[in-house]
């Protein structure tokens, strides 16, 4: 059956005004000719401050599905767009489906403007992670197929990054004789050769959903020197098969220099998740954003560590939110936000010091009453903070800026309840950019298949 592949994507650009006020400068539309599922999953910017777009695609829920790589120009315009065929089934959240956690594709960029991604491929009841890199004209250069440890294993990427010098790491999940799950760790050269391939293995037990889980990683990063660093949650019978949260640290040449499993000293009943990973640089330590849950409460934590042996710095830990999102500024402060667990539909967003201590909290409630949770956090140059929201169960979403001591600067609302360009607008997962002028950008999808014109 021939394969229509077809994408589009509305984004925002907004202009920085006097450190507080952005106005809308353009919108990007790619319209259809037909109804599509769409999910844009992720987007960065180039060397250039050009847009990369990755999203996935297909004709109807279940159907098959591709991936599309898109480059959009600094004044809206659709610069080139290639696809590469998934052959997976979308769940209705759009993601690559999968019954124990989602993956999603990922894009990024080196210091040349090539344009790497990364994605799950599925076909004859294996699913692979595929890598390729692209010229910044939008020429494909190489293309890597990753298969793990047994034919029928699922290896699926959760992130790529790239060093100064070209090289990409991909951290994804993958299982061993089609049960047990665990992490793999794979780099390549700028050339495509694979230069060296890990796995992180835990004694497996049981989890919700039945199936023995080792490990799994959420989320990677790497330091100046090019040392990987993962997080994400460990299940295994030292501590009577619960679940831990799980950091590791390798070296640019693949060697395991030390893996942590970390508790929060509460109990087996509790479990423990690192959810983010964030590099501070001045300091020499990294951060883990993580969430502590036993039945309906829910705790979440930032850990510094060293990343020199990974040892704790300091742990700082509230009830009042849901981690979802997390950065860090120049200073070493750090920003986390979530969904609000003390109001209902409400954001909270709050800042730790360098030192672990709480320097202010902000808390809003949803004018509409609507649900929503956060998609990223980022701060700018100037120590500002900019939160993403989208609706669960809305179109629309909003963007927060708050000033470094907390005060709300400015609020972008994404209207979406009557009729006009943004009805049924949806977010994606596709987290919001700033480039070196402090242009920002909300790349955002609607996969329901409806059509927009330009406006």
């Amino acid at each position: 059956m021939k394969t229509i592949l077809l994408f589009f994507a509305l984004a925002f650009a907004y202009s920085y005004i006097q450190a507080q006020n952005y106005t809308e400068q353009w919108i990007l539309c790619d319209t259809p000719t037909s109804q599509f599922n769409i999910s844009t999953d992720d987007c960065t910017l180039d060397s250039s401050g050009q847009i990369l777009i990755v999203a996935e695609l297909a004709a109807s829920i279940g159907a098959n599905s591709s991936v599309v790589l898109s480059k959009c120009s600094k004044s809206g315009q659709g610069l080139w767009q290639k696809s590469l065929p998934a052959h997976s089934s979308l769940n209705t959240n759009g993601a690559f489906s999968d019954n124990y956690y989602y993956t999603r594709s990922h894009v990024a960029a080196d210091k040349e403007g090539n344009v790497f991604i990364t994605f799950p491929h599925y076909e004859n009841n294996d699913r692979n992670a595929i890598i390729a890199k692209y010229s910044p004209a939008g020429n494909l250069l190489w293309k890597k197929t990753f298969d793990g440890t047994a034919a029928l294993d699922d290896d699926l990427p959760q992130k790529i990054l790239i060093d100064k010098n070209g090289n990409a790491t991909i951290a994804g999940i993958t299982n061993f004789n089609n049960s047990e799950h665990g992490i793999f760790l794979v780099k390549y050269n700028a050339q495509g050769n694979e230069l060296w391939r890990k796995y992180i293995r835990r004694t497996p037990g049981p989890n919700v959903h039945g199936k023995l889980l080792g490990c799994i990683v959420n989320d990677a990063v790497l330091d100046d020197a090019g040392n990987v660093y993962v997080t994400g949650d460990s299940y295994n019978s030292f501590d009577k098969k619960v679940q831990d949260l799980l950091v590791a640290k390798y070296t640019t040449t693949g060697d395991s220099a030390w893996e942590k499993i970390l508790t929060s000293g509460q109990g087996d009943k509790y479990e423990e998740s690192g959810i983010k990973i964030k590099f501070y640089k001045a300091g020499q330590a990294i951060y883990i954003g993580g969430s502590l849950i036993y039945v309906s409460q829910i705790q979440d934590f930032i850990l510094k560590l060293k990343i020199s042996d990974g040892s704790e710095i300091w742990r700082y830990s509230t009830n009042e939110h849901y981690l979802q999102a997390m950065d860090a500024d120049n200073a070493g402060n750090v920003v986390f936000s979530g969904r609000c667990q003390c109001l209902q539909n409400s954001l909270n967003t709050s800042k730790v010091s360098s030192q672990g201590l709480l320097l202010w909290t902000q808390i809003i409630k949803d004018s509409r009453d609507l649900s929503g949770d956060p998609i990223s956090v980022i701060t700018d140059k100037f120590n500002n903070v900019f939160v993403q929201k989208f609706y669960v169960y809305h179109a629309g979403g909003q963007i927060f800026k708050y000033a470094p001591q907390g005060a709300l600067l400015s609020r972008i609302d994404i209207d979406t309840t009557s009729s006009g360009a943004y009805n049924n607008f949806d977010w994606g997962t596709a987290p919001i950019l700033l480039d070196n002028e402090l242009n920002l950008y909300a790349v955002n999808s609607n996969y329901v298949g409806i059509k927009y014109g330009c406006v």
